[in-house]
């Protein structure tokens, strides 16, 4: 028997199926996206004036 055969699970299934659904999030990345909701628009002008202003962080952004 070869190492491959003595697994617990099949191929392409796993241990866990009643796991964390594909997509979900963890809840600090949410209270970001909640806080940075309607802001975006904002946020990219600022720093489109500062890129072209010449700030190195800015044009890396």
């Amino acid at each position: 028997m070869t190492p491959e055969d003595e697994t617990q699970f099949e191929p392409g299934r796993s241990g866990n199926t009643a796991g964390r659904p594909k997509g979900s999030r963890n809840r600090p990345t949410l209270a970001l996206e909640a806080n940075f909701e309607g802001k975006a628009e904002a946020l990219f002008r600022e720093a489109n004036e500062l890129a072209l202003d010449g700030d190195g962080p800015a044009l890396r952004l």
